[in-house]
């Protein structure tokens, strides 16, 4: 739908808007602004009718001001899909990123900018927030509390030296794919922690929240908890475990 001065001058916009949103089977929208001041985002308000609309395009080409259309789109409970351009300098980021994790279905957003050949940023800023923010919906979640690790070696001649938190999945031999993981909402460097020592045989496990998508990992992720002994190397400590397994645990 493109909005022409001659709607805005017969008031028609916001009556032919209210007539599509009444039809139930109405999945996709087009929506065109024109680079006109008679073009006011207060007749945009008309969109939080479209309760059926799973995807939109909304092309605006308006120099002059920065659009507010976000709060609207952000009504649209089955939006599922959403493609802006807009000509103006830079749109306000806070507002749209305010906008976007309301918009609970969404599974799809693009930016960009609507004059040929001209790129500010924003464009990349926006879509990329919104991409992150649609991955973590898909990321399961593990939360541990930060808490002290004390063990207890049965054996007096033996002291744990050094404990690893490690993250892995379920084949060895490929590497563990970290940008489908986030811990404490970054993406970690690395798939071990060294946790740092408080006392003898004590070691401290930080706060951790992680989060990982099993569909991009191909499959669970696992954690463990591997001490090395100050008295031994690692590869010939297995015979002072009582039960071998644990070793691996």
């Amino acid at each position: 739908m493109h909005y022409t001065y001659q709607m805005y001058k017969a008031d028609l916009f916001r009556g032919i808007m209210t007539t599509l949103a009444q039809n139930l089977r109405l999945r996709h929208l087009t929506l065109r602004l024109p680079n006109s001041s008679h073009s006011k985002d207060d007749a945009l308000d008309v969109l939080r009718k479209f309760e059926t609309l799973e995807t939109l395009e909304l092309i605006d080409a308006r120099d002059w001001e920065p659009p507010s259309v976000f709060e609207q789109v952000a009504a649209l409970k089955n939006l599922k899909q959403v493609t802006f351009s807009f000509s103006c300098r830079s749109p306000s980021e806070a507002a749209c990123k305010a906008a976007l994790p309301k918009m609970k279905q969404l599974e799809s957003a693009t930016f960009s900018d609507g004059r040929p050949h001209i790129q500010q940023g924003w464009e990349e800023t926006l879509t990329k927030f919104a991409g992150e923010l649609i991955a973590n919906r898909k990321m399961a979640v593990i939360e541990l509390p930060g808490q002290k690790l004390v063990f207890k070696p049965t054996r007096d001649d033996i002291t744990v030296g050094c404990v690893i938190f490690s993250l892995y999945h379920s084949n060895p031999g490929e590497p563990l794919n970290l940008e489908a993981i986030r811990v404490n909402g970054t993406q970690p460097k690395t798939a071990r922690l060294y946790l740092k020592q408080t006392g003898k045989n004590q070691f401290e496990l930080p706060a951790l929240k992680i989060a990982f998508s099993s569909e991009e990992l191909g499959g669970p992720l696992y954690m463990s908890l591997k001490v090395w002994f100050n008295e031994l190397t690692n590869q010939k400590d297995g015979f002072v475990y009582e039960h071998l397994p644990d070793r691996y645990a």
